[in-house]
């Protein structure tokens, strides 16, 4: 369960880091594997090449974006040979709520609903996330530690299959999640409203 959403099945996704060339690590060509959760959003993998690894779930989809291989949540694993790894990817943590504003005097052609929002932590797990119709964002069950946010809006080019649009305003903060008695809390950390910086 990500926040307090009803469990469901939802994509995750795994993939292998390849060994560095003087490594005695067998070289496996992948290009990632991909599985669904149960009911109660458990998932498996069988099977997985030992070594390092992200591993990511569950898919989003942005109006913005075309790839449509952004997930909501992806982060490190390591697996030795032989065992059993167990990741978790949502359930410890709190929510990081905000809300976005344009610059005083402005009135963009795009609406929120276009931005792409991202955290990245210091572990480097990374959290896409959508904004609303009304500009407010709530990202679920991210932990303690120190983050960077960075929230994108670009334009849209019919028939263009790129991820590389032209950007047309952008947000950055850095903030951090203090340590939560047992690793949880309902209680949101607020940044605020946050000013969007816009591209000329």
């Amino acid at each position: 369960m990500i926040g307090n959403q009803a469990a469901r099945r939802s994509d995750v996704s795994l993939c292998p880091e390849p060994p560095p060339p003087d490594s005695d690590r067998p070289r496996i060509k992948s290009y990632g594997l991909g599985t669904q959760t149960d009911v109660k959003r458990r998932f498996r993998f069988d099977w997985v090449p030992p070594g390092p690894g992200m591993i990511s779930g569950p898919r989003l989809h942005f109006p913005s974006d075309s790839s449509g291989l952004l997930f909501s949540r992806e982060m490190a694993y390591s697996v030795a040979p032989g065992q059993t790894t167990q990741v978790v990817l949502a359930g410890t943590g709190r929510p990081v709520t905000g809300k976005l504003a344009f610059p005083m005097g402005s009135r963009p052609s795009f609406g929120w609903r276009m931005g792409i929002g991202k955290l990245t932590g210091s572990d480097f797990a990374v959290y896409h996330f959508r904004i609303k119709q009304d500009g407010t964002f709530r990202v679920e069950d991210i932990p303690t530690g120190r983050y960077d946010l960075r929230i994108d809006f670009r334009s849209l080019v019919p028939g263009d299959r790129s991820s590389d649009h032209p950007l047309l305003g952008h947000v950055e903060q850095t903030f951090a999640i203090p340590k939560m008695p047992d690793g949880r809390s309902d209680e949101p950390l607020g940044l605020g409203t946050l000013i969007l910086d816009l591209r000329e």
